[in-house]
């Protein structure tokens, strides 16, 4: 501590000498105090030794300016208050020692530049930005003006916001193509105007899911009014599940609902091994499917049968409210060679109608129907396929397999519970199943069954009843004839 009144009083030379060493070492200790001095001066230094603050007297030597404090502890110089001035003409710049401008506010605009000492914008930054916390950017001027963030020269990323509709656009390429806009509407992706909570439109797959290796790959999109979702893999499948974890994601043990199989191009509902192209499994339920459309009473089309080849209209199934019809296309105008049937009798008889159990049906209930490759020798219409035909069928050699985990916290590995296992039908709480294996399949010769239309025998019996109602008309006239 060193203050002094810097005035040498009229005295001998040893209390002389001693005043003037005591007003050098206030001065050289910027009259340093835990109190101010009590003698002061315009521009006077002053040193606060209880607050480590470093003061200025003012000019007109009424009032300090706070200068700067010091941190004792640190060694460093710190600036808490006060304004930092540079002459209008020159702006202020922040360099290193080496001259290298870091920071630079220009005098005319106000404009900021981080490495760059002439800034174009309010914020001009040349090189790398990195934001570790949050960030507004507001309009001052006016609420219908828009704002932007260009980052870089050559415009290949641009953030636009739109006061006026609470819009905000990003826009990449040299072009400064908008890619996606967020408004009170939704969000969109290559849509300037959303319609939706999420408009996603493009010519490419919309949506694009990989893990973290890409090894197993999702996308959907759109073409037209079409929507598909499929892998990345031609022969992958898709599956549509039910259930979901604890944590609300997707559970992968959930029931299947639906599966798409990629390499043979089959849909099954209700069944994960579709046999067919489409494969309706009803389960423990009372049926696998319903239809129904009629509310009026007349006939609605619910299904509508097409050949694959022609496209033409082959048959449909109608209802009204009180039944069900059961067509097959009948027109004349679709046949040709026309004749009528005769000896219906005869071919009736050679019909070996019979009476059977299924050997499916435990209750061994006889039924009453026809031999399918019998009746194909009367009607061969009737019959589909041929007697003791076999075919090759897929078969599931080995079922496919996956994981049993918990996922454990966001910083750790998941822990696995055990591996190699078949999809169990329901999995407790926190747990989940994964793919890991999938099934091997196989070839195996089964019987290739035949089947029969019987609703085609009705011609043929019609023509029988005919032929013996016209021979039954000829003996009432006759027998009339003797009586008379």
């Amino acid at each position: 501590m060193a203050q002094h009144d810097m005035n040498i009083a009229n005295q001998g030379f040893p209390a002389t000498r001693a005043d003037i060493n005591n007003a050098l070492q206030a001065l050289a200790s910027n009259n340093s105090g835990t109190s101010a001095p009590s003698t002061t001066f315009a521009n006077q230094w002053w040193y606060d030794e209880a607050n480590n603050k470093l003061y200025i007297r003012n000019e007109a030597n009424n009032a300090w300016i706070q200068v700067a404090v010091l941190d004792q502890t640190n060694n460093e110089w710190q600036i808490t208050t006060g304004v930092i001035q540079a002459k209008d003409s020159d702006g202020l710049a922040l360099k290193t020692d080496d001259g290298t401008t870091r920071l630079f506010i220009k005098d005319s605009n106000g404009h900021i530049g981080i490495l760059t000492s002439s800034p174009s914008h309010p914020l001009d930054v040349n090189g790398e930005v990195r934001f570790n916390s949050n960030i507004r950017l507001t309009e001052a001027s006016s609420s219908s003006e828009t704002g932007s963030i260009n980052l870089s020269d050559a415009g290949l990323m641009q953030i636009q916001s739109f006061a006026t509709g609470g819009e905000i656009a990003f826009d990449v390429g040299s072009s400064a193509a908008e890619i996606v806009r967020i408004s009170a509407s939704g969000l969109g992706i290559n849509k300037t105007a959303p319609d939706a909570e999420l408009h996603v439109r493009g010519s490419r797959p919309h949506i694009d899911i990989e893990d973290s290796s890409a090894a197993q790959r999702a996308k959907v999109g759109s073409a037209f009014d079409n929507m598909y979702m499929g892998p990345t893999a031609t022969a992958g499948d898709i599956f549509f599940k039910t259930g979901i974890t604890s944590d609300g994601a997707p559970q992968d043990s959930g029931n299947t609902i639906m599966t798409i199989n990629g390499a043979n191009q089959r849909v099954g509902i209700g069944t994960t091994g579709p046999d067919y192209k489409l494969v309706v499994s009803a389960g423990g339920m009372a049926a696998a499917a319903q239809f129904g459309r009629s509310t009026d009473g007349t006939p609605r089309t619910l299904m509508l049968f097409r050949s694959e080849s022609a496209g033409a209209f082959v048959g449909s199934i109608q209802v009204t409210n009180s039944a069900t019809a059961y067509n097959t296309s009948s027109d004349y105008r679709l046949k040709e060679n026309i004749q009528d049937l005769s000896d219906g009798i005869t071919r009736v008889k050679q019909l070996q109608p019979k009476r059977f159990n299924w050997i499916i049906d435990d209750t061994n209930t006889l039924v009453d129907g026809f031999i399918a490759h019998e009746a194909s020798e009367v009607v061969p219409e009737s019959v589909s396929g041929e007697k003791d035909a076999v075919m090759d069928e897929e078969y599931e050699i080995s079922a496919q397999k996956g994981e049993i985990y918990t996922p454990a916290t966001e910083d750790a590995d998941e822990i696995i519970h055990s591996t190699d296992v078949e999809c169990p039908e329901e999995l407790p709480d926190g747990q989940r199943w994964r793919l890991t294996t999938k099934a091997v399949m196989g070839t195996r010769t089964v019987p290739d069954m035949q089947g029969i239309d019987q609703a085609k025998l009705v011609p043929l019996l019609t023509a029988a009843l005919q032929e013996a109602i016209a021979k039954i008309d000829a003996l009432e006239t006759r027998v009339a004839t003797l009586e008379g």
